[in-house]
């Protein structure tokens, strides 16, 4: 079981229309001969319960459509069943490099081993189960932003704010920061941040950082909105209690892990 539900596809949606949203803020031609390069740290088995594509077949499908050969993708997945599936499916991934383990591990070997000339184009996507996985790799996430190599590279988070809600009032430690000092933090990576406003009843997140204003990951279909905007617009839901929602299921238990 991979912890799905009915906001899956919409997830699955939502990344398709990001990386749509990145074909020409990551075009090689304008910038170097150098190959695009995806980061994957939480790429899971590859496919959903019900045989839909997950992130994996998704950024290398984008890649392969708008980049042809100029690309590298790595995918990591620390759990051993979910890898091997994914191994499973390798061929129907170009380009890519599937690791078992954790991405904090793998993820900077991989990234050092490129040799770009010129400062990497890319995206590094992490979907954990909940928060506590995407913020246990905050200081790689602050150490590839402050790298030159890599400072043409996007960071695609996807999170649950009621599951780090939940953690917080329980006094765990991986979640002892109030939810704004934690998006700041993760929002100070790039020049630019945007945001989709919560959706669903775990309020998962969608936030792209980047470096450039040229390209907007906005959509008429959905609410994306710059983080100065999407922060104030949260200090008003926090003032209400929209977080405030009775128990939906087992205390501290995050129940949808990434595809």
């Amino acid at each position: 079981m991979q912890g799905q539900s009915d906001y899956t596809p919409l997830k699955q949606k939502h990344i398709s229309g990001i990386l749509r949203t990145c074909q020409y803020g990551l075009n090689p031609k304008e910038w170097s001969h150098d190959d695009v390069l995806f980061v994957d740290c939480t790429a899971g088995s590859g496919y959903t319960e019900d045989g839909q594509e997950g992130s994996p077949l998704i950024v290398n499908g984008f890649a392969r459509t708008s980049y042809v050969e100029k690309f590298k993708h790595l995918c990591c997945e620390i759990d051993k069943k979910d890898f091997q599936k994914l191994k499973n499916h390798a061929g129907k991934l170009k380009n890519a490099t599937i690791e078992q383990g954790d991405y904090r591990d793998i993820a900077p070997a991989w990234l050092d081993a490129q040799n770009n000339k010129k400062p990497a184009l890319g995206i590094i996507y992490c979907d954990p189960n909940g928060a506590r996985d995407l913020l246990h790799g905050v200081d790689m996430f602050k150490s590839i932003a402050a790298d030159r190599r890599f400072s043409g590279m996007d960071f695609l988070f996807h999170f649950s704010l009621h599951a780090y809600k939940r953690n917080h009032e329980a006094g765990t430690i991986w979640a002892d920061k109030d939810i704004i000092a934690v998006t700041d933090e993760l929002a100070s990576f790039k020049k630019y941040a945007y945001l989709r406003l919560p959706t669903g009843r775990w309020q998962w997140v969608i936030m792209h950082l980047l470096n450039t204003d040229k390209v907007k990951p906005e959509w008429k279909t959905e609410k994306v909105i710059a983080y100065e905007q999407w922060k104030a617009e949260q200090a008003k839901h926090m003032q209400r209690g929209l977080f405030d929602q009775p128990d939906l299921m087992t205390p501290l238990t995050e129940t949808m892990q990434s595809i």
